[in-house]
């Protein structure tokens, strides 16, 4: 018989027994190997030199914590605010003996003012600088010139925007058309098209309101009211049924209006179509037919689905079969 190949070792009794009852030999210590970690990929110098700070251009105190603004060796790297822990030395002390830019800003204009306390503050453009350093400055801080043209600018501004007010109240709209109306009595709003203005500014304005149109009100509520008189005596026919369901226990019909689309179907109870004993009798024959068909339709499916049924049993049969013929022939 061929020897089975397993794990482990072959049990000795004979030296694991001297081992047990020997009292001066011990068991040797298990030695830990230390696992060999693949080297980590060497960085070049160029990419050293990229993770390194290379200036210092501002400090501040955050929170008791001094911070510094630094340039990083990366060109595309954004500058960042670093703890006094991670900023070189040297390059601290570099920063701090240097002494103060004595560059002069200049104002290219005023963009806004605000009272901050008893100071007043002006938010400053400044000259071949972008919009990200725009500032609020205390007027001490800024030429005289420049602060006398901004407020009389501002006056000019303020004076202009009071006509403009003072006209749009001034100036009397005029109705152009009465497009329709909703509402009844004192509620009553009407839709106006005003003379002058677009669709977008149309509105709905009370009777009060139209004191300047009171002909074309008028007008507008009699031909209203003749069309309203005309829709109440209208008689709607019933062209046929579409669908129905039932609601609190009772059947709810769905109503195709004769000269009517799709749309303005609606849905009545029996009672409302009990001068159309025509109309209900034809949709509870297509009901009928309906149901039929549906009926007729099951049939088919389950008639498929049996001989579907009929087929794989027959074919597990002959295989079956087949397989026990095979064995038979083999043995």
């Amino acid at each position: 018989m061929a020897a089975k190949k397993g794990r482990g070792r072959p049990k000795n009794n004979d030296t694991e027994k001297a081992a047990a009852t020997s009292p001066t030999r011990k068991a040797p210590k298990r030695k830990s190997s230390a696992k060999i970690l693949p080297d980590a990929p060497k960085r070049t110098l160029r990419q050293r030199a990229e993770e390194k700070i290379v200036e210092v251009i501002d400090e501040k105190t955050v929170g008791g914590v001094l911070k510094f603004r630094v340039i990083w060796g990366d060109e595309n790297r954004p500058k960042t605010w670093e703890s006094e822990d991670k900023v070189p030395a040297e390059l601290v002390e570099k920063f701090r003996a240097e002494p103060e830019s004595d560059v002069e800003y200049e104002v290219e204009k005023l963009l806004d003012v605000k009272k901050s306390g008893k100071k007043t503050k002006y938010f400053v453009r400044w000259s071949g600088f972008n919009s990200d350093h725009d500032s609020w400055e205390p007027a001490e801080n800024l030429p005289k010139g420049k602060i006398a043209a901004f407020n009389k600018k501002q006056e000019h501004a303020d004076s202009s925007d009071e006509e403009e007010k003072s006209d749009d109240e001034d100036r009397e709209y005029t109705v152009e058309k009465i497009i329709m109306r909703k509402g009844d009595g004192k509620r009553r709003l009407y839709r106006i098209r005003w003379a002058g203005f677009s669709d977008h500014h149309n509105s709905w304005e009370p009777e009060e309101n139209l004191a300047g149109a009171k002909k074309m009100l008028r007008e507008y509520n009699k031909l209203a009211d003749e069309r309203e008189a005309k829709a109440m005596e209208k008689e709607y026919v019933v062209e046929k049924i579409v669908e129905e369901k039932t609601r609190y226990g009772k059947p709810l019909y769905c109503v195709k209006w004769e000269g009517y689309k799709n749309n303005h179907n609606t849905w009545q109870d029996a009672e409302s179509l009990a001068d159309c004993p025509d109309i209900l009798e034809k949709w509870e024959k297509k009901k009928e037919q309906r149901a039929e068909k549906q009926h007729e339709r099951n049939e088919k499916r389950d008639k498929k689905k049996a001989e579907e049924q009929k087929k794989r049993e027959e074919a597990k049969l002959s295989k079956a079969a087949e397989n026990a013929a095979k064995k038979a022939t083999t043995a």
